[in-house]
């Protein structure tokens, strides 16, 4: 097939481009070229901004396509504009939405793509609103339209999340047999995904009819407690085992207002979804790297590339663990009056 991937560099469409070359397909991105990536495969590139909307439609204009993949849409004048573009174009539209369009107040563990999305964020609200658009284009037979909510995905290409957001500077402390800090007791409940995983779902899916007008999380594979996921990652790097600090989700987004945006949204919640309709109707599909695995690829990612981390987020964790330490002392010993 000839397939277009609207993105093509990034964690999960890099592998996904890659992926379906070896599957047989023509396949090529559309991007700005601005990272500098090289594939490890033959593919075509087209060179524009997706986010000039003119530019796009002109660029593909007169294009045809077997499948699109649309890694990259994310608000709604985007979605209508690839419904214009490619309606009658191409036989098979697949957007990447996100988990995130859920809320994430989970009252039924795991949560399935029947479950009513109360998204929180605005970036959430707005991929909800381009899933709505491209369902309302397979309603009316305008495109053949698959939908995919990535959960958590990691991979060499962005660095590990741990639970309170990027975890440049947790596996610096992991390493150093230093403390870490969890909010809550660490219970809350979560799934990770490599990306190649995510990318061997998604192009098996591109061409499938049994896809079509079809809504599925894809997620990791395991279900674990965030306690579990750091001592997971620190034994797959070698470290020491973690010594973990649990603090109140509200008392860590009152101490450093802004500076957790990911716990704030998503990590204080249970972050468990259902993959059994995806399993369904892609039977052939296997998770292929085991966490431990892909830790150890995205942390050799990360030491190779420091300079495309973000800040660490955890300068104050000394502080607020001797803190922590003199309260509990205190109370042990009767002599509240420490706090």
């Amino acid at each position: 097939m000839k397939i277009l991937i609207i993105g093509g560099t990034g964690l999960v469409s890099r592998p996904l481009a890659s992926t379906l070359v070896r599957q047989g397909h023509h396949v090529t991105v559309f991007n700005r070229g601005k990272t500098g990536l090289k594939h490890d495969a033959p593919i075509d590139t087209i060179r524009g901004d997706r986010n000039n909307l003119g530019e796009f439609q002109q660029i593909m204009a007169g294009r045809e396509f077997d499948a699109v993949i649309d890694m990259i849409c994310s608000t709604t004048a985007q979605a209508q504009c690839d419904q214009r573009v490619f309606a009658g174009r191409t036989g098979h539209l697949i957007f990447c939405s996100t988990v995130a369009v859920y809320g994430n107040t989970q009252t039924n563990i795991p949560t399935t793509e029947g479950h009513i999305p109360i998204p929180i964020s605005a970036a959430a609200k707005e991929k909800l609103s381009c899933e709505r658009v491209f369902m309302e284009a397979q309603r009316s037979g305008r495109l053949n339209v698959t939908i995919f909510r990535l959960g958590e995905t990691f991979g060499p290409g962005s660095p590990l999340l741990d639970n309170l957001g990027p975890a440049s500077g947790c596996i610096e402390r992991l390493r150093r047999g230093l403390p870490v800090v969890i909010c809550g007791d660490g219970n809350g409940l979560k799934q990770s995904l490599y990306c190649e995983d995510a990318a061997r779902a998604i192009a098996l899916a591109a061409g499938n009819r049994r896809t079509w007008g079809e809504i599925y999380n894809l997620t990791g594979p395991d279900i674990i407690t965030w306690d579990q996921h750091t001592q997971k990652i620190a034994a797959a790097i070698g470290a020491p085992v973690p010594r973990i600090y649990h603090i109140s989700t509200d008392m860590l987004l009152k101490m450093a207002p802004g500076r957790y945006p990911i716990l704030a949204e998503s990590h204080r919640f249970h972050c468990v979804y259902s993959g059994d309709k995806l399993r369904r109707d892609l039977p052939q599909f296997r998770h292929a790297v085991p966490f431990d695995e892909g830790v150890r690829r995205t942390v050799a990612w990360m030491d190779a590339n420091p300079a495309l981390l973000p800040p660490s987020r955890h300068s104050d964790h000394d502080r607020w663990i001797s803190r922590f330490d003199a309260v509990t002392d205190g109370i042990r010993a009767g002599n509240v009056a420490t706090q």
